[in-house]
């Protein structure tokens, strides 16, 4: 455990040395907010954080928090240990990737993907809010009332995700479960769009809530996952994975290898991205119109589906702001 008493106040859920392969100028980054219909440019040091994160609260009795998580054991312990690993493989990997004219990724490659990825997974802060959720019916951005706040007690998102962090079982099943149920192939992109990555870039295809209702279980399983899941490792290669119960004779057929792929295809890895994430889009380039169309055929969507107009947000396209 770490011995500095310094406290960190930005912690990332989203880790700097990922984030800065997804750089236009090893940088900038430029961010799609998909709440707000905006855009901004920023770095790798400004977005992907929020000020004590990962830190417990202690309250005084009138309520005032007094004392955060002195020890910091997940920003300080945790993510350094996973973080460290994974920094030091992924450049080897980018390397084989780049170099090797018929690559095929090994068991031990992917076990140290695997624990990343997992871990990745539980981090985030969508993450958080997902298995705060699942199973009661609010929705991901419904805010709590004083009821439902009433009904939860003392058991807010952040001591549930304190837990489900630190639970050793639940980052070694998903890692062990993406190693041994799922097929891995790298998707190389040589089109014109590059990799995005999010806030939340463990992109599933289904939602916690799909995943949890599909397997009907009695009690909430989160190393259960979607059978499509995409990870972006830089704007040209990303990891996919497709459960082997649900596999296709072409993907089986390039397990373990590199598939160039298509613009086309490209944009629906992009899509996985703006769909899973929690908020925000990262983006090595500043060209956001294919995010913007996705949000405008959802707008038109919902508005045939009987939305009133006037309640749906829309999309800011010229609207920029820069966060220095």
């Amino acid at each position: 455990m770490s011995n500095s008493k310094e406290l960190v106040k930005n912690q990332h859920y989203v880790p700097r040395f990922y984030l800065e392969h997804f750089s236009d100028d090893e940088e900038s980054i430029h961010v799609y907010d998909k709440v707000e219909l905006i855009t901004f440019t920023s770095n790798a040091k400004k977005i992907a954080n929020e000020r004590f994160f990962y830190d417990l609260d202690f309250f005084s009795e009138t309520g005032e928090v007094v004392l955060k998580d002195v020890n910091q054991v997940i920003e300080k312990d945790l993510n350094k240990e996973y973080e460290e690993e994974f920094s030091n493989f992924l450049p080897l990997l980018i390397k084989k990737l780049d170099t090797e004219k018929h690559f095929l990724l090994k068991r031990y490659q992917k076990e140290i993907c695997a624990r990343f990825i997992a871990y990745q997974y539980i981090r985030t802060k969508r993450f958080r809010e997902e298995s705060f959720r699942v199973n009661t019916g609010i929705e991901l951005y419904e805010t709590f009332t004083p009821k439902m706040q009433e009904a939860f007690g003392p058991f807010n998102p952040k001591i549930g995700h304190h837990l489900l962090l630190t639970m050793f079982p639940l980052r070694r099943e998903t890692a062990k479960n993406l190693v041994d149920n799922y097929y891995w192939l790298i998707a190389k992109n040589e089109s014109d769009m590059p990799f995005y990555t999010s806030d939340n870039p463990f992109a599933q295809k289904h939602s916690l809530q799909t995943i949890q209702d599909k397997f009907n279980t009695d009690s909430t399983d989160f190393t259960k996952l979607s059978n499509e899941i995409h990870f972006p490792l830089t704007q040209k290669y990303t990891i996919s994975l497709i459960s082997k119960k649900t596999i296709t004779r072409r993907f089986k057929r390039f397990r373990n290898r590199i598939l160039v792929i298509s613009r086309f295809e490209a944009e629906q890895y992009n899509k996985f991205q703006l769909q899973r994430s929690y908020r925000y889009v990262y983006l090595p380039i500043k060209d956001f119109s294919f995010l913007e169309k996705i949000e405008i055929e959802t707008r038109d969507r919902l508005i045939a589906e009987g939305r009133d107009p006037d309640t749906i947000k829309k999309p800011k396209p010229k609207k920029e702001r820069s966060k220095k």
